[in-house]
């Protein structure tokens, strides 16, 4: 299940307006480059906060700009995950038009709740 919404975040050098959005997933066990976000042409996806959780067997998830990883592996026990709060300047970003994907391990489904910011 896929959720977008849009909050207004600030305004960008140039003066456009950014929005922050919002973002979940079921990501199951054993997906390669799933994608969380599509590309966007000529711009970047800057993940500023994130929150992800395993189910009853312990599972490994990494993020990726399509399929180079860009994040550490956050290796989850059993009911396991992570949060990374707020980060203005952002935790992970995706190179220019490349979607942000997922990679996880054999174990369980991972939920994967992300905001971002389009740049």
């Amino acid at each position: 299940m896929v959720a977008s919404i849009r909050m207004n975040w600030g305004v960008a050098d140039d003066g456009t307006k950014m929005y922050a959005l919002h973002s979940f997933h079921n990501v199951a066990a054993l997906e390669t480059d799933h994608e969380l976000i599509a590309a966007v042409a000529d711009h970047r996806i800057v993940v500023l906060a994130v929150m992800e959780h395993c189910g009853d067997v312990a599972t490994t998830i990494t993020f990726n700009s399509a399929s180079d990883a860009i994040s550490c592996d956050f290796d989850n026990v059993a009911y396991g995950g992570a949060v990374l709060p707020f980060n203005p300047q952002g935790w992970f970003k995706t190179e220019e038009s490349e979607a942000l994907t997922a990679t996880t391990s054999a174990g369980s489904s991972t939920g994967v709740q992300l905001v971002y910011i389009i740049v």
